[in-house]
């Protein structure tokens, strides 16, 4: 089967706005949807180094920003598909936001 029957992704502006994807659940031998969509929040604060987001996010797709600054990828740990920890403590006044794919059903 082609790939195109696989995957279908909507762009606008070179983001990812939706895409269904269907994988194959190796342990299961399931088939999967995943839907997502590109979710931009203030993520809830659980000490001042780790953070919530309000939904499952798929791994490798978190940005975060601190202050409207970009922190790079080794300076996140994803603890899973929803809580990371940042490298830097913020303070009361920091403004962390969050950009990533949401892991759909």
């Amino acid at each position: 089967m082609a790939l195109q029957e696989y995957l279908n992704v909507e762009l606008v502006e070179k983001e990812i706005i939706n895409c269904e994807l269907r994988v194959i659940d190796i342990l299961s031998y399931r088939e999967k949807t995943i839907t997502t969509g590109i979710i931009k929040e203030v993520p809830t604060k659980i000490s001042a180094t780790r953070f919530s987001t309000s939904v499952e996010f798929v791994t490798g797709s978190l940005s975060v920003y601190l202050n409207g600054l970009k922190i790079r990828i080794a300076d996140i740990t994803e603890i899973n598909n929803q809580i990371f920890t940042i490298v830097d403590s913020t303070i009361a006044s920091d403004l962390i936001e969050v950009e990533f794919l949401e892991l759909g059903d």
